[in-house]
């Protein structure tokens, strides 16, 4: 799966904290079969994260997550 261009915005009213992403693009995998149990996760963006007390914490970062994972499933212990 691929999303792109995605924007996604929280307001926390109780503390006032805001946190603000901008996902380039986003590519999730998942793999299940008899042999292999595989998921992958790969994006690119920018987060904000402002607060009343602070607001230049977390601004304009980007973030790149490269996450990937496989069980082989003949191989028990």
């Amino acid at each position: 799966m691929v999303i792109r261009d995605l924007r996604i915005a929280y307001l926390d009213k109780a503390s006032g904290q805001h946190v603000k992403t901008q996902i380039g693009k986003l590519t999730a995998s998942f793999k299940n079969n008899e042999l292999e149990l595989a998921v992958g996760l790969d994006a690119d963006l920018e987060a904000d994260l402002t607060s009343p007390a602070d607001t230049t914490f977390f601004r304009h970062k980007h973030l790149v997550l490269d996450i990937h994972a496989d069980y082989d499933k003949q191989h028990k212990n």
